[in-house]
C-alpha cells in the first residue's frame, strides 16, 4: 500500500504531460485512452488502499513520506512531511477520481467539436492531481500547494473559451477573489507555526489539548488564526461575502462546472475546516460566525437562485446555498453530516450539471431557461435525470440521498436546541424547493411553441448520467453509509426524529407545491403574482447589494492600475538599467556596420590616428 497511494497523485499528473508533450502526435484515440487512464489508475489505487485500510484497524491514521531526502549528518528526514490516510481523505479521493472519471468520459462527447479540446483534458487531469494533493496532506503547506494548483487551474478552465472577451473577464475576477482569500491562508500557515511550531495537523492537534495552560495572548493569536482559516475557506467555498465568484465561473465549459462545483474546488473550504477542526474547537465564537455564515449565505443565493433565468447560475446559486448547509452544520461541530453532504451533494450536483449541459447543447448553447421551456419534444432521459436531480436537491423524503444528509444536521440542530438556526433551515428547504421546481417546471412543462434543434444523446452522454442517477436516490445513501461507517446522527429520541422529518419533509412539499401553482400551473392568479410590484422589487433587491461593483473596485480595477503603475516603479527601472545601457551600446555598434566603403575607409584611418596619438602620448611621458 506504500507505493500504491503515490498512484493516485501520479497517475493524472503523468496523464497530464502525455496530453501535453505528445499532442501532435498521438492520434485522437490514443490520447483519450492515456488521460482516462490516469484516472482510472487513479481510483484503483483508491480503492486498494481503502480495502487494505479498513482490514487493517479502521481508526488507524497512516503516513507516508512525500519525498524522503538526506541532511548532512546522514540521518533522514521527509521533506514536507508527506501524506495522510484516514476516512475522510480516503473517502473524498474515492469521490474525486469517480466524479472526475464521470466527468472525463461525458466531455468526450462534450468537447468533440471545441477547438484545443485535449489542452481541456490536460488541465482536466493536473486539476484531478492537485485535489488529490490537497486532500491528501497532512500538513498546512502541503495542502496550501494542492490549493494553489487547483486554483489555477481552475482559473485555466473557466477561462477556457477564450473567444469573448467577456469570458476572460469573469475568469479574472474569479481567479483574484479566491486569491484574495488566499492570502489568509498564507497568513494563517504563518500563525499556526508561530504559536505551535509546526504544520503538522496532527501534532497540532496534540498541542491543542493542552491550550488552558496558555497565555492570554496565545489565546488572541489563536482566535486571528481560526477567521483567517475561515475567511480562506469562505472564499473558495463561495460563503457571503466572498460568494460571487462562484456564478461567474459559469462561463466555462460545462463538464468544468460540474468539477468545480461538485467534487471538488468549491468542497475545499469545507475539508479544511474539517481538517483543522481542533482549532475552531477552541474558539467558539469562530464556530458561531460559521454557522450565522453559512444560513445567511443558504437563504441568500436561494433568492439569488429564485430570480435568475441562466440555467447554470441557479445551478450555482444552489451550490452556493447547499455549502452554506454545511457551513451550518460545521458551526455546530457536526461534521460527520457536513462531510455527508458534501458526498450526497457531489452527486447530485454533478447530474444536474451534466443535464443541463445536454439540454444547452441541445438548444444550440442557449441557457435561458424561458427560451429552452418554449421548445417542443424534449427527450424523456433528460426529464429523468432532471427530475432525479432536482428531488435530490430539494431532500425529497425518503427515496432521495439529499433527504438522508440533510435531515442529519437538522437532527444536530435539534440535538443542540439552536432553535433559530433550525427554523431558517426550515426555511431555506422551502426557498431550495421553490426555486429548483421552479426551474423544473419552467424547462418542462411550459407550453412549448418551437421545434427542438438537435434530438441525439449519445451513449457517452447517458451512461455517465445514469450512475450519477442511482447515486443520488435513496441506493447511493445506502451504499455511502456502509462504505464510511461514520456515526451521523445525535442520540435524540424517535418521536422527536420522526416530527423533524415530517416537519422538513412539509416544508419540501410546500415548496414543490408553490412553484407548481406559480409557474406550472399556468393559470390566471399565478401570473398576477408573478407580475406583481413585490415580485418585481423583489428582483432588484440583489443586485443593489452591490457587492459585485464593490468587488469589481477594490480588486480588479486596484489591481490592474497597480499593475500599470509596477511598469514603472524605481526596482524596475534600476534593474533595467544595465541593459538599457547595454542596448545603446549595441546600437552603436550596429551604425558601424553601415555597409558603405567609405565609411569603413573614414573608420580606419580615424582608429589609425589615434592609436598612433596614444602611442607617442605614452613614449614620451613613460620613456
Amino acid at each position: 500500500m506504500k507505493h500504491v497511494i503515490y498512484l493516485t497523485i501520479l497517475s493524472p499528473l503523468i496523464s497530464f504531460l502525455l496530453l501535453t508533450v505528445f499532442k501532435k502526435t498521438f492520434s485522437y484515440k490514443i490520447k483519450h485512452f492515456f488521460g482516462i487512464l490516469g484516472l482510472i489508475f487513479s481510483l484503483l489505487s483508491t480503492i486498494y488502499t481503502y480495502i487494505i485500510f479498513i482490514q487493517k484497524n479502521p481508526l488507524e491514521n497512516l503516513k507516508y513520506p512525500i519525498l524522503t531526502i538526506f541532511d548532512f549528518n546522514l540521518n533522514y528526514y521527509n521533506l514536507f512531511n508527506g501524506l495522510f490516510l484516514d476516512q475522510f481523505s480516503l473517502l473524498m479521493l474515492m469521490l474525486i477520481t469517480i466524479i472526475g472519471i464521470i466527468i472525463y468520459i461525458y466531455s468526450i462527447s462534450y468537447m468533440e467539436l471545441k477547438k484545443h479540446k485535449f489542452s481541456f483534458f490536460a488541465y482536466i487531469n493536473f486539476f484531478i492531481s492537485g485535489m488529490i494533493l490537497l486532500v491528501l496532506s497532512n500538513n498546512l503547506l502541503l495542502m496550501y500547494i494542492g490549493w494553489e494548483i487547483v486554483g489555477l487551474f481552475s482559473f485555466l478552465l473557466i477561462g477556457f473559451y477564450t473567444s469573448k472577451l467577456e469570458n476572460g473577464k469573469n475568469s479574472i475576477k474569479t481567479f483574484l477573489i479566491t486569491r484574495t482569500s488566499d492570502i489568509f491562508i498564507l497568513f494563517s500557515m504563518l500563525l499556526t507555526n508561530y504559536i505551535f511550531g509546526t504544520l503538522n495537523f496532527e501534532l497540532i492537534k496534540i498541542k491543542s489539548i493542552h491550550f488552558h495552560n496558555w497565555s492570554t495572548l496565545s489565546s488572541f493569536n489563536l482566535s486571528v488564526l481560526s477567521f483567517c482559516l475561515l475567511i480562506g475557506a469562505i472564499g473558495k467555498s463561495a460563503q457571503v461575502p466572498l460568494h460571487i465568484w462562484l456564478s461567474k465561473a459559469m462561463v466555462g465549459p460545462t463538464p468544468v462546472s460540474a468539477l468545480i462545483h461538485a467534487a471538488t474546488m468549491v468542497t475545499a473550504g469545507v475539508y479544511l475546516i474539517i481538517r483543522t477542526h481542533t482549532l475552531f474547537y477552541l474558539c467558539p465564537k469562530t464556530l458561531e460566525i460559521i454557522s450565522i455564515i453559512g444560513i445567511f449565505t443558504s437563504i441568500l443565493s436561494s433568492f439569488c437562485a429564485l430570480f435568475e433565468k441562466d440555467i447554470k447560475k441557479i445551478l450555482a446559486y444552489s451550490t452556493i446555498s447547499q455549502l452554506g448547509y454545511m457551513f451550518l452544520s460545521l458551526g455546530i461541530q457536526a461534521w460527520n453530516a457536513a462531510f455527508l453532504h458534501l458526498i450526497n451533494h457531489a452527486f447530485f450536483k454533478a447530474l444536474l450539471f451534466l443535464s443541463a449541459g445536454l439540454l444547452i447543447n441541445l438548444h444550440n448553447n442557449e441557457k435561458n431557461i424561458f427560451k429552452i421551456g418554449s421548445i417542443k419534444k424534449k427527450p424523456l432521459l433528460l426529464y429523468v435525470f432532471f427530475l432525479v436531480g432536482s428531488s435530490s436537491l430539494v431532500s425529497f423524503p425518503i427515496i432521495t440521498s439529499g433527504f438522508y444528509s440533510k435531515e442529519h444536521i437538522l437532527h444536530a440542530l435539534l440535538n443542540q436546541q439552536h432553535t433559530w438556526f433550525l427554523l431558517l433551515g426550515f426555511l431555506s428547504i422551502f426557498l431550495t424547493s421553490l426555486y429548483t421546481f421552479r426551474m423544473f417546471f419552467i424547462l418542462f412543462h411550459s407550453h412549448p411553441s418551437l421545434k427542438l434543434y438537435n434530438k441525439n444523446l449519445k451513449l457517452l452522454n447517458n451512461v455517465p448520467l445514469v450512475i450519477l442517477a442511482i447515486c443520488s436516490t435513496f441506493i447511493g445513501h445506502l451504499i455511502i453509509s456502509n462504505i464510511t461507517q461514520f456515526s451521523y446522527a445525535p442520540n435524540i429520541s424517535n418521536e422527536k426524529k420522526i416530527v423533524l422529518e415530517t416537519v422538513s419533509s412539509i416544508f419540501c412539499i410546500l415548496g414543490i407545491l408553490f412553484a407548481y401553482f406559480l409557474w406550472g400551473s399556468n393559470n390566471i392568479f399565478s401570473k398576477k403574482v408573478l407580475n406583481s410590484k413585490l415580485v418585481s422589487n423583489l428582483k432588484t433587491f440583489y443586485p443593489q447589494i452591490g457587492l459585485e461593483k464593490l468587488y469589481t473596485y477594490t480588486l480588479v480595477r486596484l489591481f490592474f492600475f497597480i499593475t500599470s503603475k509596477l511598469r514603472y516603479d524605481p526596482v524596475s527601472i534600476i534593474c533595467n538599467f544595465p541593459v538599457k545601457i547595454f542596448k545603446k551600446i549595441n546600437n552603436l555598434f550596429l551604425q558601424l556596420s553601415s555597409g558603405y566603403i567609405r565609411w569603413y575607409i573614414f573608420i580606419i584611418m580615424t582608429s589609425a590616428t589615434y592609436l598612433i596619438y596614444i602611442h607617442n602620448f605614452l613614449y614620451t611621458t613613460y620613456l
